[in-house]
Parts: structure tokens; sequence; C-alpha cells
């Protein structure tokens, strides 16, 4: 099996079918660099996923939100 980028993005997604998966976690444990490797992008994935959701808050709104619900 060749291991890419994309091929590790199909593994973090749950995209590789059972045997390919299983395949693929043989392979991590045989090789702490695609170990490595594997947890590096997730990490990366995880932090894009993060700003994503970081950018649709919207500070203003919530912020006059805040203020219409102190007032008494």
């Amino acid at each position: 099996m060749e291991i890419n980028t994309e091929h590790i993005i199909a593994y973090l997604e749950n995209r590789l079918s059972a045997e390919e998966k299983e395949i693929f976690d043989h392979l991590m444990q045989d090789s702490p660099e695609l170990k490595k490797e594997v947890d590096d992008l997730r990490f990366i994935l995880q932090r894009a996923d993060d700003l994503n959701l970081q950018r649709q808050i919207d500070p203003t709104a919530h912020w006059k939100k805040s203020i219409q619900t102190d007032r008494f």
C-alpha cells in the first residue's frame, strides 16, 4: 500500500475500507515516522477546524445580545 498525504487524510476522515484501515494501522505500528506524520496531520486538521469555527462567531452580535439580556 502506497502512503501519501491523501491516503492519510482518508484515514483520518474514516474513508478507508475496513481492510485498508487495518493495513494502515499495522503500518503505523511498524513505523514511528508514519505515526508521527499522521499525528502531525491530525493536529493540523483539528486546528483548521477550530479556526473555521472561530470564523463563524460574530462577536458583535453576541455582545449586543449580552447587553440586551443584562438590562433590567
